[in-house]
């Protein structure tokens, strides 16, 4: 892959997607606060941690919905979220 493309969500590892998933920006300013310690150079982790934080910030994500559907043959409700689903 060349260095200057961007790496979208199939160009990840399962693993390294999972663990996006549970992480925050917080996080990893913990692991650089770490890495720090020992001895290693953050300036461009941190700086980049921010540049997201301001991304993030400016184009703030909606709240996940549940997305809820009706069986064809039962009539029940179905949750996609393997959540029990709420209300008729």
């Amino acid at each position: 892959m060349d260095t200057n493309e961007d790496a979208g969500p199939a160009a990840m590892r399962k693993e390294t997607r999972d663990w996006l998933a549970s992480h925050t920006v917080e996080d990893v300013r913990a692991i650089a606060a770490d890495l720090e310690n020992v001895g290693e150079d953050v300036t461009a982790l941190r700086a980049s941690l921010s540049e997201l934080e301001a991304i993030v910030n400016r184009h703030p994500m909606p709240a996940r919905r549940t997305i809820r559907r009706k069986t064809i043959d039962s009539g029940n409700v179905e949750s996609r979220s393997g959540r029990a689903p709420v209300g008729p």
